[in-house]
């Protein structure tokens, strides 16, 4: 097995100091933009990936705290959905982009599971504390919603049909609707229609496009 590259051995390799590396990957100002540039190029050459697990132990020893770990966390899809087949082409994306900050994403379809329970359990048994959920709609049977919450940190991924208590990194739908529409004029078109609000049941962002719309 390949002995995990360090910061250390950037640092050598380049004649710097540890710390100067270690800020220069974390785009610190403090570094000049030549430097930063140099250590990252210098780091991609290398192969390194980020330890999210020293790097938690770092931030918690520098701030007294107790020490967490746990480098892996899950994709939830549900293939009771008539679109989780969108829900997994994001996977190759969200993967590659776990694995560079040296993280490990794995994908799990809670239409697998006869509850959310049973779910919690193989979750937390691999050492799984972080989850990443796209829009899900009301399904009969097991839904995010029943997920013990107390056992993860979880991040919704768009607003979907269901209200849920986690917090949520989505697209700016309200521009998006916007430059959809500059687009297509900038392109010439002239008769345009919208189907805004198609959705059933309607979707939490449906007035928010409806709303984009009003003025075109």
């Amino acid at each position: 097995m390949n002995r995990r590259v360090t910061q250390q051995d950037i640092a050598d390799r380049l004649g710097m100091h540890k710390s100067t590396v270690s800020l220069a990957l974390r785009d610190n100002p403090g570094i000049a933009l030549a430097t930063r540039q140099r250590v990252r190029a210098m780091g991609l050459e290398m192969g390194y990936r980020p330890d999210p697990a020293l790097a938690t132990l770092a931030r918690q020893r520098w701030a007294g705290h107790e020490t967490g770990s746990g480098a892996a966390f899950a994709y939830l899809v549900d293939s009771r959905m008539d679109n989780a087949f969108m829900h997994r082409r994001f996977m190759p994306a969200a993967r590659a982009r776990a694995e560079a900050r040296g993280y490990v994403l794995h994908e799990f379809d809670i239409g697998d599971y006869p509850s959310m329970k049973a779910l919690s359990r193989v979750l937390h048994n691999r050492g799984i504390r972080g989850l990443l959920v796209p829009q899900f709609a009301h399904t009969d049977g097991p839904g995010i919603l029943d997920l013990p919450l107390s056992n993860f940190t979880v991040i919704c991924l768009d607003l979907g049909w269901v209200a849920t208590p986690f917090h949520i990194v989505a697209p700016d739908m309200f521009a998006a609707t916007r430059m959809a529409w500059h687009e297509t004029n900038r392109r010439g078109y002239q008769r345009i229609g919208g189907a805004i609000l198609s959705h059933t049941p309607r979707a939490v962002d449906d007035s928010t496009r409806y709303g984009a719309s009003i003025d075109f």
